[in-house]
């Protein structure tokens, strides 16, 4: 049962599921790259510059185990028994080295990027506002959220505002004051997007949160910038284009009972089944 586009009209919880178990670094920089085009063309003529930055999140686990590094673009193939491509026509290399002598001493990327937001003055290197998606290593339990939440702090304590994306309903909220999807919380949301804004300062700033369920949009959420300003921006945007830019739509196979998919509500299960139906009686 497979569809050419996201049948859901938010988050796609049947690919959501698979892209926490594997392949959320892939998901990850490709949101983070269209949300950083996106925004650019908005805030550009505002005045504003937008960069992709190394992350405030730490990429690997604090534990001494020994594991593999996680790709960000995966090529699998496709089934056993299928005959090796054609040698001819192959483009000709520039140069060519023995693998030895291109992985010596590379120290791997502890960080996941982010988005940072600064005036249209390029001298400036102090950023106006940071944003980050969220990835499944630094939500608590994980020992990697603390350093995460202390790096987050210093931005705000220097004056940086900060937009969280949470998509990781099966971990717990950031902060704390917020319902807890993951123990059924009353009004809990599976998802949510944080905006801070630590001005005046950092004690009487403020924090909005936009929180969604499975079945809606990714809503339009409020980015801090200069001066008290702030600009709405449609977090859905990015999604579909990296849905649609990664070809999710191809490689889901939606006769997986709905039951099965990860850490969602009973409820929520069921609505998204029902979705689902509707979705293929009005295909067929």
């Amino acid at each position: 049962m497979k569809f050419d586009h996201n049948i859901f009209p938010g988050i796609n919880p049947y690919q959501h599921s698979k892209l926490l178990n594997r392949g959320w670094a892939g998901f990850h920089n490709g949101y983070i790259f269209n949300l950083t085009s996106l925004l650019q063309s908005a805030l550009l003529p505002l005045g504003y510059r937008v960069s992709s930055e190394e992350g405030v999140q730490l990429k690997k686990s604090g534990s001494p185990r020994v594991r593999l590094p996680q790709s960000d673009a995966l090529i699998l193939s496709p089934g056993t028994g299928t005959t090796s491509p054609s040698q001819k026509n192959l483009p000709v290399a520039t140069a060519e080295q023995p693998i030895e002598q291109v992985f010596v001493d590379v120290e791997p990327d502890e960080n996941q990027i982010a988005v940072a937001i600064y005036s249209g003055d390029e001298t400036d290197e102090h950023p106006i506002t940071w944003i980050e998606l969220l990835s499944p290593t630094n939500k608590p339990p994980n020992i990697n959220f603390e350093a995460y939440s202390e790096k987050r702090e210093h931005l705000l304590r220097a004056g940086v505002s900060f937009v969280e994306i949470d998509l990781i309903h099966n971990r717990k909220p950031t902060f704390p004051t917020r319902p807890d999807y993951t123990q059924a919380e009353k009004h809990a949301q599976p998802y949510r997007i944080t905006s801070i804004n630590p001005h005046p300062d950092f004690y009487t700033g403020t924090v909005q949160y936009f929180e969604f369920g499975v079945m809606d949009r990714i809503p339009l959420a409020a980015v801090p910038l200069e001066n008290g300003d702030l600009a709405g921006f449609d977090f859905m945007l990015p999604y579909t284009m990296t849905f649609d830019g990664l070809v999710y739509a191809a490689f889901l196979d939606y006769s997986t009972p709905a039951g099965d998919l990860l850490g969602y509500h009973e409820a929520d299960k069921a609505a998204i089944a029902a979705h689902l139906k509707a979705a293929v009686d009005k295909d067929e």
